[in-house]
Order: structure tokens, then sequence, then C-alpha cells
């Protein structure tokens, strides 16, 4: 049976529907909106910064929902960051729509547009007040620094949380309502009572109220589950005892009274257990980012410094807010110029602040400001993690609280004018429609990562990040040499760049300058010795000029840093293999498989390896052909390498006369790739098939590195 809100049931008839018609009606245009103007996302692509980390090249991840991926997430600290419920949303993603990109966009579409419907049920509910709760949640849809949050794949995090936080909030305003102490009638109209076991100002909680509150805490651990970011929540929903909830020191028409210490301190015991769950997640959160190096070292950044760049970043973010200009993926760090313009924002800081507090008979002031302050601590640099100086995605949840100041400060100033009241309007509407051409502008970019990084070259200064990351979209279509010339030219700005001089080692490679990739592996590793990708392509390197052992280091010294790279497992295996240290070799080989199943090479090299070992112990010809079937279905059955693997493999179970015939198959297939050197392979391993023999291969390698099948 369906439950009709009491208070709505207080009200006249024609009122209580006029309210939810509000509700329906602004909800539907928010969403309509919202939907529209995020719609182009459905075609864009994945983005090389970040996305590999959380879904492209995540291997748990594009696994889908499995236990195994469960187990994953919720002991990882993968991304410098313990978020279980992120990592689950993308592994659902990927279960849902694969590898097309699209479908992992408009999730982060659907919960922006869901955060904000939230968000004005949330005002419209606590305010009574329609205009100006439509307008934040509005300005919080459609305002273009927040694209960055909805259209990269990898703020799944900032989205998923704030969809938490404000559900959250939520459920506890309506905790607010049913609480001890809250008899009193509240938002104008009569509070919802609820079923108290005593009188309501007896202290005892209601059933409602109980259930309510263990509903909040719930809702704030699975946000926090989602982004840390969420711990200064408790913060907020003191700020909303203040206003609109009023449950201190704030009569029924919104102006302050008097400060009442009892108050505030039941108000804050309540906050106990948020502030548990807050706490502990910071300690998971510094503990995950100091193990990933994301944290910049204490005696990097004085105190100074950093309280100099927080000062100054509270007044580049209110500057982005209020003219959202020049926005871009990353902004590098620079250290804040300590002279009079830093002493300026701190003092412009400490006078709205104080301003606000002062403003006892526009309660909203204090509580959009503080919320806006507050809520930015965790990523305003007093302690400094990675090397962006700034994020637009770190406004996401933060800027609401501005928005709140200004919406209802100006509606209340020009409520007494009806000139004053159309003109409001008409600057809102002006607003709202600057904000939708520069969101649908500011998408554009995040088209893909060269759109992307060519904006942020274009709008930031001395961006080596953006200049790497160019190279990286650049490099991926082939374009080498102008991908190596971006990685140099991030490299002339930030010399110990390790990511650029292993990407700059890539391009030399490609280009056949050996000697110069390899200098430029071990420079990278000089500087970062802990990157376990820089280890895999600087073995590769080795590998191939014969240096076995010490590729064998380099690859065991990156699984130790990253026990889960399969492509590591599988070169290491390769190369043990050379070395004759065939049970090493075994190993690795299935550990790469059982890390990714689809994984070509390592499919048709170890059922060579099970199907043509000399050795009797490593031989499995049932294994071997289930292997060889599986890497022949992936490539197609165009590839001759694989149905060499899979003529060998049917030789080892008997089945001489299908061996020989799918051998002639890749031995044409071979002819007509022009693979020479496989060919003449495939064909001695055909005369063994003829004559009724299987095939012993000393070296277990089916085909030779350059050969092999590519995914």
């Amino acid at each position: 049976m369906i439950m009709q809100d009491p208070r709505l049931s207080a009200l006249p008839t024609r009122k209580g529907r006029f309210f939810h018609w509000r509700i329906r009606l602004g909800g539907l245009i928010l969403a309509a909106v919202t939907v529209f103007i995020y719609w182009p996302v459905s075609s864009f692509d994945f983005l090389n910064f970040d996305d590999q980390v959380y879904v492209v090249g995540n291997i748990h991840v594009k696994a889908g929902l499995t236990w195994e991926s469960l187990k994953w997430a919720l002991r990882t600290n993968d991304a410098s960051n313990w978020h279980p419920l992120t990592w689950l949303s993308h592994m659902l993603d990927c279960q849902l729509f694969g590898p097309r990109a699209g479908g992992h966009h408009m999730t982060n579409v659907i919960l922006h547009t869901a955060n904000s419907c939230l968000l004005f049920v949330l005002l419209l509910w606590t305010t009574r007040k329609t205009g100006p709760s439509f307008v934040v949640a509005a300005l919080f849809a459609w305002h273009p620094l927040h694209v960055e949050s909805v259209a990269w794949v990898a703020e799944r995090k900032d989205v998923l949380s704030c969809f938490f936080g404000l559900l959250t909030m939520l459920a506890y305003s309506r905790y607010a309502e049913t609480a001890p102490g809250n008899g009193r009638a509240r938002f104008g109209v009569p509070s919802l009572g609820g079923s108290h076991r005593g009188p309501p100002e007896s202290g005892i909680p209601s059933a409602v109220s109980k259930r309510f509150y263990l509903l909040t805490v719930l809702l704030f651990a699975l946000g926090l589950m989602a982004k840390p970011m969420l711990v200064t929540l408790p913060l907020v929903l003191l700020l909303m005892d203040y206003w609109p909830l009023r449950r201190a020191g704030c009569g029924a028409d919104g102006q302050a009274g008097r400060f009442r210490r009892a108050t505030w301190a039941r108000l804050a015991l309540e906050k106990v257990p948020f502030l548990l769950l807050a706490a502990i997640s910071c300690v998971l959160t510094l503990r995950a980012q100091a193990a990933g190096g994301a944290i910049v070292a204490a005696e990097a950044l004085s105190v100074p410094l950093r309280l100099a760049s927080a000062a100054f970043a509270y007044y580049r973010y209110v500057g982005k807010i209020l003219w959202p200009t020049h926005l871009a993926a990353f902004y590098p760090y620079s250290d804040p110029p300590l002279d009079w313009r830093v002493w300026m924002a701190a003092l412009g800081l400490a006078v709205i602040t104080a301003t606000a507090m002062l403003l006892r008979k526009r309660p909203h002031a204090a509580t959009g400001w503080l919320w806006f302050v507050g809520t930015l601590v965790p990523v305003i640099g007093l302690v400094q993690v990675g090397a962006q100086a700034m994020a637009d995605r770190y406004t996401y949840l933060p800027s609401i609280g501005l928005f709140i100041a200004a919406a209802y400060g100006l509606g209340e100033l020009a409520a007494p004018s009806r000139f004053a009241k159309a003109g409001l309007a008409a600057l809102t509407v002006l607003v709202l429609a600057s904000c939708l051409v520069a969101t649908r502008r500011q998408l554009a970019y995040w088209r893909n990562s060269e759109t992307l990084f060519r904006h942020a070259i274009a709008v930031t200064w001395n961006n080596y990040a953006a200049y790497n990351n160019l190279g990286i979209a650049l490099e991926t279509q082939d374009r080498v040499a102008e991908a190596a010339e971006c990685y140099k030219n991030a490299l002339v700005i930030f010399p110990r760049y390790a990511d650029a001089h292993c990407n700059l080692a890539t391009c030399y490679r490609k280009l056949k300058r050996t000697r110069d990739a390899i200098d430029e592996y071990q420079t990278a590793l000089r500087i970062d010795p802990k990157n376990a990708r820089t280890h895999y392509f600087l073995g590769n390197e080795l590998l191939a000029e014969g240096s076995i052992a010490r590729a064998i280091e380099h690859y065991r010294t990156g699984l130790a840093l990253k026990p889960d790279h399969s492509d590591l497992h599988y070169q290491l295996a390769t190369a043990l293999l050379a070395q004759g240290e065939i049970a090493d070799a075994y190993a690795h080989y299935r550990e790469a498989i059982r890390l990714k199943p689809d994984f070509i090479e390592a499919l048709n090299n170890l059922s060579w390896f099970l199907a043509t070992q000399p050795d009797a112990r490593f031989r499995d010809g049932k294994e071997a052909l289930q292997l060889a079937r599986r890497a022949v279905e992936l490539t197609g059955t165009n590839n001759p390498g694989s149905l060499d693997t899979l003529a060998g493999a049917l030789a080892e179970t008997g089945r001489f006369r299908e061996a020989a015939k799918t051998a002639q198959t890749a031995a044409d297939l071979a002819k007509t790739q022009h693979a020479a050197g496989l060919e003449r392979q495939i064909r001695e391993h055909l005369q063994c098939y003829e004559r009724g023999q299987p095939v012993r291969d000393t070296n277990s390698a089916a085909i030779k590195p350059e050969d092999q099948p590519k995914p």
C-alpha cells in the first residue's frame, strides 16, 4: 500500500496536488535537458587518461561481475584509492556493454541526471521554495565545470559518490523530522511525527526515526565506498541542521535565533557514527595513496606553501564557477605566488566567511558558503595528491554550496519588488542558457584523447601531462614521429617525467632506434624504479637483443611490483623457456591465461608447449587441443600460427589425418600472407603428421616472436 506523506495530507488538497505537480514538472525538465545536453557522449571514445586503469586495461573490471572480481574490488588499492563500489559499477558496465565506450559514458549521464533530480527534490522538500530549488539543481546539472565528472568514464566515482551523498541527505532530512525533540512544526507545515513511544520532546527515539537514521548511516557508508571525498559530509549534515532543517537556533521563518549550546551538542553527538566512518575512510585512503606514491612528501612542499596554495585554490575555484573559461582536463601544479595575491585571496576567504556567519537573517548564506569551503578541504592541497594544481571534478559536490547561497540569497533580495523579481528571472534564464551553450561546447573537447589534450595545451601553460597524453593518442594512430615530438615537449618542461621517457622509448623502438629506446627506458627507471610497465618494456628490448638473463630480471621485478600483469607473466614464460627453465615457464603461461582468459599469444604458446614438449611429464594433448581451438576461434581461423598449433595438438592426440589437413591449410594461409619463414616451418611439421608422428620441439615455441598473432 502506498502511504501519503502526512505533511502533504495536512495541506489543502489543491495545494498538495500543486506541490506534486511542481516536483514532477521540475524533475522532468531537469532530466530531459540534462540527457539532451550530454547525449553526444554516447559516441565518445575511452580516453588514455585513467580510463585504461579503470576499464580498458583492467582485466578484473573487464571480466564483469564475478566472485573473483568482487573479492578483488574489496581488497585492491589500485588507482591509489579504496573504492570498491566504483569498481563494481565499472564491472557491471562491462557485463552490460562490453568494450563499447558509449554505454559506459551513458551510465555517467544517467547518474548525473539522477543527481540533479535528487538535488531538486532535496531542496524543494526541505525549503518548500520551487524557484531557487530548481535554479540550484539546474546550475548543478548544466554547469560546464561538471563536464569533466560526467564525460570522463574514469570519474564514475564522482557521480556515483554524489548519488549516495544526496540520498544520504534526503534520508537525513526525513530522520530530522522524526528525531526526538522535533515535535514542533517544520517547514511551515505539520511535522512528520511518526509513532513515538513517548512525547515528542521526551528524547526517546521513535521506530521511524531509528530506521531513517540507520538508513542515513548506510547510505553514507556506500558513498564513501564510491569515493572518499564524501568524508566531509558530516559537516554538510550539521550545516543542514542549521538551515534548511532549522534544528538549531533557527525559527520557522528561516531567521537565525539565539545560540543554544545544548542543542548543538546533541546535533554533534548524532554525527559520531558518520565521523567514525569518515575517519576509517581517511585512513584507508591515505594508506592507498601512500602505497601508490600519489602523496607528495611533506619536505617537498612546506606548510606555508601548502597554506598559500590552498588559499589561492579557493580563489581560483570561485573564479571558475563564476566564469567557467579555459577549462582543462589537467592543470599542472606550480607554486602559488607568495605575494600580495595570496594574502588578498586569504583575506577575501576570511571576509566572506565572517560575513556569511554574521548574516543571521540569511542562514542559507552561511550554509552555502561553508558547504563550499568545507567539502573542498580534502582536495584543496593541504595534503597534495598527484601533480595537478586543481581539477574541475573537485567542484562537483562543493559547487552546490555556492549555488545555494546565490540562488536563495538573490531570491530573497528580489522578493519585495515585482521589477526586481522580473529582472532576476531574466538574469536566471540568461545564466542557465549560457551554461547550456558553454557545457555543450566544453563537452565536444572530451570526444577523444586528441581533442581533449590539444585543448588542454591551448588553454594552459607548460602542460607537460597534456603533451604526454597527446603523444599517446597520436602513437595509437601510428603517427609515431608526431608522438615523439610531443613526448620531447613534455620532457623539455619536466625533464624528470618518467612516463614521458618511457613513452619516448616506445617511439624509438618503433622507429628501429633500439639503443635509444633502451637508454630512455633506463632513464625512466632511474627516475621511477617502481614502474612495472617500464620494466616490462625494457625487458622486451633486452630479450629481443638476446640479453635473456637481464630481461628475466626486469620481468621478475615488474611482477613483484604488479603480480596481476598478464603480459609480464607471458613474456617471462617466453624468456624462461628460451633458457630451458620449463617448469617455471609452464607456470607463468598458466598464470597469464588465468589473468587474461582470451590472451591469444599465451593460449597459443601454452598449447604448443603441452603438445610438443619432449618431456612427457609436461605433455597433455587433450588440454593442448582445447587451448588451441580457443586461440583459433579468437583469431577467426585466419592466423597460420594458431592453425599450426592446432595441428600439433591434433597430432598429439593421435588424429594425424586432421592434423595434416589443418597444417596444409596453415601453410597455404602463410603463403598467401607472404610469411615464407613460417610457411617453411609449418611444412616441416606437415611431413611429421604425414608419417604419423607428432612434433617434438625442444624450444616449445610454436612461432617466432615477430610472427606471433596479435589480439
